[in-house]
């Protein structure tokens, strides 16, 4: 099996409170935007209880609300999540 060409999603992000940047691959966009919002609702549930906190992302929305409102409660230096894609070339 040869990976020339072979397409990839990285899924790399930071929690407000814990420590590091967890980086995974996958095989498949969806695969990655799943990981992406299940890392953004473990974020959203570790807030606790806060008025108008949304109660979950889900693959489609990740990015947009979920993400935004935990980077303004948070701010957006210590509380984010990438989706890359990379094309493996040799």
């Amino acid at each position: 099996m040869t990976m020339l060409g072979m397409t990839i999603w990285t899924v790399q992000g930071e929690h407000f409170s814990n420590p590091g940047m967890p980086l995974t691959v996958h095989a498949t966009e969806d695969g990655a935007n799943a990981r992406a919002a299940e890392l953004v609702s473990i974020m959203l549930k570790d807030t606790g209880r806060v008025r108008g906190k949304p109660r979950a992302a889900f693959p489609s929305d990740w990015a947009g609300v979920p993400i935004g409102w935990l980077q303004d409660y948070h701010g957006a230096a210590h509380c984010w999540v990438e989706v890359s894609k990379l094309v493996v070339e040799a």
